[in-house]
This record gives structure tokens, C-alpha cells and sequence, in this order.
């Protein structure tokens, strides 16, 4: 089968560019709020998540919390605006186009990367500024809104003999434009500084732009060009998006998409590098051996990815050395499917002209999930990092339970739904055929 780079260049590009500085954000953020918010002193609080010694050890506590709170409304605000443009972008992007979305966004977040520059250039300046610096990507669509359209054009583009491939080829893309930036990010960090390395995920930011400009083709054949402004605005794009996901289907279709729905820093980089690599490979072999070439269909593939999610928190959360972290990650090995096939699963359910609507209220539900699980995460962790800070794990282990339940649910709605085709005879077409749902 003949296969075409498209989308995935700019996916790539673009998640490399977050990639590399998503870890460096964090310590930035915790460096600054221990020397600039806390005052303290600023030699110690340059060697957070790089030395672990007592010293750090005991200011990683007062430090951390603090971090924490601003990460968290950072997480917030960009979960509460992301979801609110992810509302619009899906249906507006049906009507008028997938690329003029992409290209938009991909200015967005070029801006942004080039605003963080800024912000690391100037070393008095208070973490609460780095809110300030998303708001170019919220402005312009956010990373759901970039997601769903990136997805709904692999599915405007791919057949549903090939979508589950296309689908693992998207997300193991992704997966090596995350284990190239983390293996980097900490190496380019010590030879240079924070202004280089944003300012080089800025440049892999304008390439993924120009390639997107230049090369991406748009892959709707039929779009609307009055009122594109207007339209973007218009309420039927919330109402569409929403009548679309849960409108009477045939069968159990529809309760079978709304089940599908429920889903230091060099030695972190290390493990991130890792865990990565695990998942680069365990995307090849349960997407492209097991799945399009030994023909084993997505349910099974995706039951089997959130046990090993499942038993995989369990293991972080009851980890005492460092090799039983790197044994939830080989836990977690067959949970690099579950992506893919959750979304060729819902592609296969819904008509081509569905897909963004679809996909866009899963990432504003992911995003509205993010909100509400962000503060939980944080004031668990807070209120147990001197005695257990692993605790929150047990979140992650009753989250991931509950989704493989609905799975499971889905499956048997799946397995009850049997599509028959019969021929009717017709005096103007007797070869006509129809197909029916049981």
C-alpha cells in the first residue's frame, strides 16, 4: 500500500517544538517561583531537577506546591478556552476547510513559542507571566482544536480498510516527535541556555507552518466561501457538533460512540525517553503486525490497553526504587494502541462529513476532564507529598478502571450490532442491494 506523508510532517514538527521545551517550562516555572515569587536564594533554586541532595530535597517541598498552584490554573485556563474554540472549530472546519485551521493554529503557536523566548530572556520576570504567553494558541484554536482537525483530515483521506493504520501511523509520529524532544531538550538545555532552546522549537514551529502553506493540500472537495468570519460565530456550529454525536443511530451506534468517549529533569527525560521508545514500538507491533497485517480488530486491541494502563498505575503507585517505574512503563507497553484504535473505532461509526464534529466534542470533553482533574491531581499531591506522594496514582487507577468498564460495555453493544446485507428486487434496479442493523 502506497503511503503519503501529509499532516504527519506538521505533527511532527509542531510536537517536537512543544516536546522540547514542555519539561523546560516546568523547571523554568518552578525556578523562577523559588528565586522570584519565594525569594530564595537564587544558587539553590538553579539546582532544582538538576542535583538531588538534601538541600534540594527540602526545597523541592516548599517549591513544589507553589509550582503546582500555577501549573494548575495554567492547565485550567487553557483547558476552559481550548474546549470553548474546540466547540466552533469542528463544524466551521466542515463547511470551510480543514488546512485554513491548521494554518492558523500553527501561527498560534509559533507566536507563542516566540513569546517564551521573550519571557526566558528576561530572568527577574514572575512565573504568573508564563499565562500570559498562551495566548496566542488560545486565541487561535488551542492544541484540541489542532488534534481534532489533524485527526479529521487522516479520516478525509484514508479509506476504513487503511484508517486504523493511518490512525497508529499518526500517533506513533507523534510518540517519536515526543522521545526526540525529550532526549534533547536537558542536552541542548546544558550546552546553551532557555532563550536557544525556545527559540529553536520557534523555528520548528515556522517550518511546520510553511510546510502546512505550501505542501498540505485541503482535503475537503466541497466548501462553503461566504461568511466564513460570520460562520465561525454562529450557535448551529455548537448545536451541530453536539446533534451529531448524539443523534439516533442504527443499532447501538451511538451508545457505543459515547461509551468509546470514557478514556529530576535529566533523569525524568531519561524515563521519558524510555517510555517513548516503548511506545514508538509497541505502536508497530500492535497497530501494523497485530492489527493491519494479522487482521485482529481494534476491540480486543483496546480492551487489552487500559488493563495494562491500569495495572501499570498500580505498579507507580506502590514503586519504592527507580526500576519499578521502568516496570510500569513495560506494563503500560500494549496501551500504545489504544489512541489509534479508539479513533478508527469511532471513524468507522460515523459518516466522513461527521468526523470533526466527533472529534472536536472529545477533545472539549478531554479538555473540561483536564480541568476538573487538574486541581484533584494537585491538591492530592500536595496534601501527601511528605508522607506519599505516589498516592494520586490511585486517581489514575479508578479512572482508567472505570473507562476499561465502559469499553467493555461497548464491546458487547458491538458484538450484539451485526450488520446483514440482502438483496431487494426492484423493477428499476433489481440489483440493488440494502443493508439493515440487527
Amino acid at each position: 500500500m502506497a503511503f503519503k506523508f501529509t499532516v504527519e510532517v506538521p505533527l511532527f514538527l509542531a510536537f517536537f517544538g512543544f516536546l522540547l521545551t514542555d519539561n523546560l517550562n516546568t523547571n523554568l516555572m518552578i525556578f523562577r517561583t523559588c528565586y522570584v515569587s519565594l525569594g530564595l536564594d537564587k544558587a539553590n533554586c538553579s539546582l532544582l531537577g538538576i542535583v538531588s541532595n538534601e538541600t534540594t530535597k527540602e526545597l523541592e517541598k516548599v517549591v513544589q506546591p507553589k509550582a503546582d498552584i500555577i501549573l494548575m490554573t495554567k492547565t485550567c485556563i487553557d483547558s476552559v478556552f481550548g474546549a470553548l474554540m474546540c466547540l466552533f472549530v469542528g463544524a466551521w472546519s466542515d463547511r470551510f476547510g480543514r488546512k485554513p485551521v491548521i494554518v492558523i493554529n500553527l501561527i498560534g503557536q509559533s507566536v507563542m513559542m516566540w513569546v517564551m523566548t521573550v519571557f526566558a530572556a528576561l530572568d527577574n520576570a514572575s512565573p504568573w507571566y508564563m499565562l500570559i504567553c498562551s495566548v496566542p494558541v488560545i486565541l487561535t484554536g488551542g492544541g484540541a482544536s489542532f488534534l481534532t482537525v489533524l485527526l479529521a483530515y487522516v479520516s478525509d483521506t484514508s479509506s476504513a480498510e487503511n484508517r486504523g493504520l493511518r490512525m497508529g501511523i499518526f500517533e506513533a509520529t507523534m510518540a517519536a516527535a515526543v522521545l526526540l524532544g525529550n532526549m534533547s531538550s536537558s542536552y541542548l538545555l546544558k550546552a546553551t541556555n532557555y532563550e536557544v532552546v525556545y527559540l529553536v522549537a520557534t523555528l520548528s514551529l515556522f517550518l511546520a507552518l510553511l510546510y502546512t502553506i505550501f505542501w498540505i493540500p485541503e482535503s475537503l472537495q466541497s466548501l462553503e466561501t461566504e461568511n466564513k468570519i460570520r460562520g465561525f460565530f454562529q450557535t448551529r456550529n455548537i448545536t451541530g457538533m453536539f446533534s451529531t454525536t448524539f443523534r439516533q443511530r442504527p443499532g447501538y451506534d451511538r451508545a457505543i460512540i459515547l461509551l468509546l468517549f470514557q478514556w529530576s529533569f535529566l533523569r525524568y527525560n531519561w524515563y521519558s525517553s524510555a517510555t517513548n521508545i516503548l511506545w514508538i514500538t509497541g505502536g508497530f507491533l500492535m497497530v501494523y503486525i497485530i492489527h493491519h497485517r494479522l487482521k485482529i480488530q481494534e476491540s480486543p486491541l483496546v480492551t487489552l490497553g487500559f488493563l495494562s494502563l491500569t495495572a501499570a498505575a498500580l505498579i507507580q503507585e506502590l514503586a519504592n526504587v527507580d526500576w519499578l517505574i521502568y516496570l510500569a512503563a513495560v506494563v503500560r507497553f500494549p496501551s500504545s494502541c489504544l489512541t489509534p484504535m479508539v479513533r478508527s473505532m469511532l471513524s468507522k461509526l460515523v459518516d466522513g462529513n461527521e468526523a470533526a464534529k466527533i472529534f472536536a466534542v472529545f477533545s472539549v470533553t478531554s479538555n473540561l476532564l483536564g480541568l476538573v482533574g487538574a486541581p484533584v491531581y494537585v491538591n492530592v499531591y500536595n496534601a501527601t507529598v511528605k508522607h506519599n506522594p505516589s498516592l494520586f496514582n490511585f486517581i489514575t487507577v479508578g479512572a482508567d478502571g472505570f473507562s476499561t468498564l465502559c469499553l467493555f460495555a461497548a464491546i458487547l453493544l458491538l458484538r450484539s450490532t451485526r450488520v446483514v446485507s440482502y438483496s431487494t428486487l426492484s423493477e428499476n434496479d433489481p440489483s440493488s442491494s440494502t443493508e439493515i442493523h440487527e
